[in-house]
C-alpha cells in the first residue's frame, strides 16, 4: 500500500511542471554553490599567487557574510511585501537572470608566472642555454634571479643549472641562467648570480583585479542567497499542503545528485583541463602546480553563465505557468460570481412575483368575503320584509 501511495505522488511530480521547472532550476543552483564553493579558493589562489590559507580565509568570509545577509533580507522581503508563490518565482528569474553577468568579471585574470628556460620539452624557446644535460623531471621548486626576481623566474634550481646551495633556498653557480640575463649583469660573472625561492615572494599581483574579484564573488553568491527562501516558498505554493513535505524530499535528492556529485565534477574536470604543469607525489599521484590563468577564468565564467542563465529560463518557465494559472483562477471565479448574481436576481424575481401573486389572492377573497356578506345581509333584509307583510 505505501509503495503504492509512493507511485501516485510521484506521478504527481512529474505532472506538475510548475514543481519540475522549479526542482530543475535549483539544481542548476546546485552546480554552481557545490562547483564553485569547492574551487574558488583555488582560483584566487593561482590567479593572483596568494597562500592557501589567504585564499581559503577570503572564500570562507564571503560566502560567510554573504549568506546570512541574503537569507535575512529574503526572509523580510517576503513577510514585509507579502510575496505569493507567483511572486517569489519572478523575484527568483530577475536575480538569476541579473547575477549571470556577473560572472563575466572572472574574465579578469592575472597573468601566471612564466618560466625561463623551460617550455615543457623545447628548452631554446626562452633564449636560455641547452640545458637538457640536466636531466630534471618532476620538480617544482620555483626559484628567481636575484638582480630582476620578476623577469627571470626558474622553474626549479635544476632548471637554472644550480651546482650548490650557499645557504638556506639560494643557489649559485648555476650554469643554465638565461643569456639575457648574463648580458645586462656585465660585471658579475656567472658564478657569482644567486637564485632563490625567497626572490619570488613578492607583493600580491593585480591587486586591483583581486579586489573586483572578491566584490563579484560577494555579489553573486549574496543574489544567489537572497533567493533560497523565495524558490523555496514557490516550491511550496505549486503543490497541496499534504503533500508538501514529499515535493521537498523529492527536490532534495535531485539537488544532492546533480549539485553535489554532477557540479564537483564537471567544475573540477573544466579547472583541470587549463593546468600547466604537472607533478606526481610521493603516491604516484599528478598534482597541478601551474595552471592557465586565462584559460580557468574562460572556463569558470563560461560554467556560471550557462548554469545560471539555465536556471533563470526555468524559473521564468515556471513564472509563466503561475500567471497562467492565477488568470484561470481569476476567470473561474468571476464566472462563478456572474452565475450567483444571475441567481441571486431570479430569486429576487420570483420572490416578487410571488408577493403579487399573494396580494391578489388577498384581494379577491376579501371582494369575495365582502359580496358573500352583502347577500347575506340582503336575505336577511326580504326576510324581515316577508314577516312584516304577514303580521
Amino acid at each position: 500500500m505505501a509503495l503504492k501511495n509512493f507511485g501516485q505522488q510521484m506521478l504527481k511530480v512529474i505532472k506538475n511542471l510548475k514543481l519540475i521547472f522549479i526542482i530543475i532550476a535549483t539544481a542548476t543552483e546546485g552546480i554552481l554553490l557545490k562547483g564553485f564553493l569547492g574551487f574558488i579558493s583555488k582560483y584566487f589562489e593561482y590567479q593572483f599567487e596568494l597562500q592557501t590559507s589567504t585564499s581559503t580565509l577570503i572564500t570562507g568570509a564571503i560566502a560567510l557574510i554573504s549568506v546570512i545577509a541574503g537569507t535575512l533580507l529574503s526572509a523580510f522581503l517576503i513577510n514585509r511585501l507579502k510575496w505569493t508563490p507567483k511572486h517569489c518565482s519572478i523575484f527568483c528569474f530577475v536575480v538569476y537572470f541579473l547575477t549571470s553577468f556577473c560572472f563575466f568579471i572572472l574574465l579578469n585574470y592575472c597573468p601566471e608566472m612564466q618560466f625561463v628556460n623551460v617550455d615543457y620539452g623545447q628548452a631554446d624557446s626562452f633564449g636560455a642555454r641547452n640545458c637538457s644535460a640536466c636531466n630534471c623531471e618532476n620538480r617544482f621548486n620555483p626559484v628567481c634571479l636575484s638582480t630582476a626576481p620578476a623577469k627571470y623566474i626558474y622553474l626549479s634550481p635544476c632548471h637554472a643549472g644550480c651546482l650548490e646551495e650557499v645557504p638556506i633556498k639560494t643557489y649559485s653557480k648555476c650554469k643554465c641562467l638565461s643569456i639575457d640575463a648574463i648580458y645586462a649583469m656585465n660585471d658579475t660573472s656567472q658564478n657569482e648570480l644567486t637564485v632563490s625561492s625567497d626572490f619570488c615572494e613578492t607583493k600580491v599581483k593585480c591587486l586591483v583585479g583581486l579586489i573586483f574579484n572578491c566584490l563579484a564573488a560577494f555579489l553573486i553568491v549574496f543574489l544567489t542567497a537572497i533567493a533560497l527562501i523565495p524558490q523555496l516558498k514557490a516550491i511550496l505554493g505549486t503543490v497541496e499542503t499534504d503533500f508538501q513535505s514529499f515535493a521537498l524530499g523529492v527536490r532534495a535528492a535531485v539537488v544532492r545528485i546533480v549539485g553535489n556529485c554532477a557540479g564537483a565534477i564537471l567544475v573540477g574536470y573544466a579547472v583541470d583541463l587549463t593546468c600547466k604543469y604537472w607533478q606526481r607525489n610521493c603516491y604516484n599521484q599528478k598534482v597541478c602546480k601551474l595552471y592557465k590563468n586565462k584559460s580557468m577564468s574562460f572556463a569558470l565564467t563560461l560554467i556560471g553563465f550557462l548554469c545560471r542563465l539555465l536556471s533563470a529560463l526555468f524559473m521564468l518557465l515556471a513564472s509563466v505557468l503561475f500567471i497562467r494559472e492565477e488568470r484561470a483562477n481569476n476567470v473561474a471565479h468571476f464566472k462563478s460570481n456572474t452565475i450567483s448574481l444571475k441567481d441571486e436576481l431570479n430569486n429576487t424575481k420570483n420572490t416578487t412575483v410571488i408577493n403579487d401573486e399573494s396580494k391578489c389572492d388577498e384581494k379577491t377573497l376579501k371582494t369575495t368575503i365582502s359580496d358573500s356578506s352583502f347577500q347575506t345581509n340582503s336575505s336577511n333584509v326580504e326576510k324581515a320584509d316577508i314577516s312584516i307583510e304577514s303580521f
